[in-house]
């Protein structure tokens, strides 16, 4: 049985937060932020059955999709990350 390290645990600063925020709050890190997130849901898009995707996609459930982002960006998170640590 192969043996697991334990999880990386990342510390950030204060000091590296606010940069962040003040990254994050400019025109550039709002276009960076909305490039990430269409890649993600590329990937979700690409890794969902058809019909699920037809279904969030409708205006009636945009509530439903805004409620499973968070669990969509941890699936394309463990999928990359899988896929790192085979290679």
């Amino acid at each position: 049985m192969r043996k697991r390290r334990p999880p990386t645990q990342l510390i950030v600063s204060e000091e590296s937060k606010a940069a962040l925020k003040a990254h994050l709050d400019s025109e550039e890190g709002q276009r960076s932020l909305d490039e990430f997130a269409r890649i993600i849901a590329e990937w979700a898009a690409k890794s969902m059955p058809a019909e699920l995707l037809q279904a969030l996609g409708t205006r009636e459930n945009l509530d439903t999709l805004k409620e499973l982002w968070p669990d969509i960006v941890d699936a394309f998170f463990k999928a990359h990350s899988s896929l790192a640590s085979r290679r």
